[in-house]
């Protein structure tokens, strides 16, 4: 579980990395904006897209049914949320299923211009 919780924890602060490399897109165009969890990864070659992929593909590969989603609002606060699949959950139901069988970790941070 603990080895879980700190590939979540890095993956969200590898987001948050990529966010504040491409403040603009982030903050002002909201290009960075993943807010549902399981959702297909965006489409698209631009930059913020791609790391969004990425980052998506990266958690599904790392964490048992890992997801992940973005939100940021407009004061620039931006919430990275990781979720994946308790592997001490007696559910073998997916998260979308049951919520209960999944662990959630979220990282606020704010993106200054």
């Amino acid at each position: 579980g603990s080895y879980q919780r700190s590939q979540a924890t890095i993956a969200a602060y590898d987001m948050m990395d990529r966010m504040r490399l491409n403040r603009a897109e982030a903050t002002v165009s909201g290009q960075y904006q993943f807010a549902t969890f399981g959702a297909a990864a965006p489409g698209g070659g631009s930059v913020p897209k791609q790391d969004v992929t990425d980052w998506l593909a990266r958690l599904n590969a790392t964490l048992p049914n890992g997801q992940g989603t973005i939100d940021c609002d407009s004061n620039k606060m931006c919430d990275i949320s990781v979720r994946w699949r308790d592997r001490f959950s007696a559910s073998t139901a997916t998260c979308e299923l049951d919520p209960t069988a999944c662990e959630v970790l979220t990282i606020s941070t704010q993106i200054a211009p």
